[in-house]
């Protein structure tokens, strides 16, 4: 599920340890997982769990878990989708700088979508947890993080139809609301 990432000012430090990310470059940086993660392609079936070892955009390689379950109930459908990504010397360019990730153990996504009916709306409740290390120009550190996803659809253009909302919580030892939108 590629989504579009884009940060809300949230304050935070101005200045870090040199081992820390800013609250700007720790948003950046899980924007750019998200991105690589959103072109891993799934097979989508409930049921089947899939394991996929794919090459990072600019070296090293990630492993991906991914199943999905689906439940119906009167005329509503619930479909859990849980991911896993574990990177293994994961290299993302980031504004041109360069970072290396690695599972420490790994991020953990699980979302549950939910729609009544045929009316077309959607309600997507999820978390974002785990953690990662990281590598960049003689800098290192672990990020941990811990985001709760809240979506709706959004029907406002028929011809464009929309699913927004935000992640919020903890990521890098910042607090941080990220919006999120995807087509539906």
């Amino acid at each position: 599920m590629a989504m579009v990432l884009c940060a809300v000012a949230c304050g935070g430090d101005s200045t870090s340890p040199e081992n820390v990310l800013t609250e700007q470059e720790a948003i950046e940086l899980f924007q750019a997982l998200k991105e690589f993660e959103g072109r891993v392609n799934f097979a989508g079936i409930p049921g089947l769990q899939e394991r996929l070892v794919v090459t990072c955009p600019a070296g090293g390689h990630a492993e991906f878990a991914s199943w999905l379950d689906e439940e119906f109930a009167g005329d509503t459908t619930r479909l859990f989708l849980n991911r896993q990504i574990t990177p293994n010397a994961c290299w993302l360019t980031v504004d041109g700088v360069l970072y290396s990730l690695f599972g420490t153990p790994s991020v953990h996504e699980q979302t549950l979508t939910e729609t009544v009916g045929d009316s077309g709306h959607f309600d997507v409740e999820g978390v974002v947890f785990g953690s990662f290390g990281w590598t960049s120009e003689g800098r290192s550190s672990d990020c941990r993080l811990e985001l709760t996803l809240s979506m709706e659809s959004d029907l406002a253009d028929p011809e464009n139809p929309m699913l927004v909302g935000d992640l919020s919580g903890e990521l890098c030892g910042h607090n941080v609301t990220i919006e999120v939108s995807e087509p539906l």
